[in-house]
């Protein structure tokens, strides 16, 4: 496909990162103040475990999550942590 249509080289690139990036282990963080997080209340100074894979997944945010698209308008994955829009 990107063959056929060399344009899709940017969109095909951000899918590799969304689908496969450099940070699929999850990591430690520690809250600084209380949060709510969908209904659940996590204190302050807690340990909160985040998964930066998982959030590149979510189905809301990408349909088919699971599918290898490089049609696909990723530019919103979070590979690098807040996402190409903060660089």
């Amino acid at each position: 496909m990107l063959r056929a249509d060399p344009t899709l080289i940017d969109s095909a690139l951000n899918e590799v990162l969304r689908f496969s990036g450099p940070l699929l282990t999850p990591m430690f963080r520690f809250t600084i103040e209380q949060v709510n997080i969908g209904g659940t209340v996590i204190p302050s100074r807690e340990i909160v475990l985040i998964s930066l894979a998982a959030a590149n997944c979510d189905p809301a945010k990408f349909p088919e999550p699971d599918r290898f698209r490089i049609d696909r308008s990723a530019q919103c994955h979070l590979c690098f942590g807040h996402g190409m829009d903060a660089i």
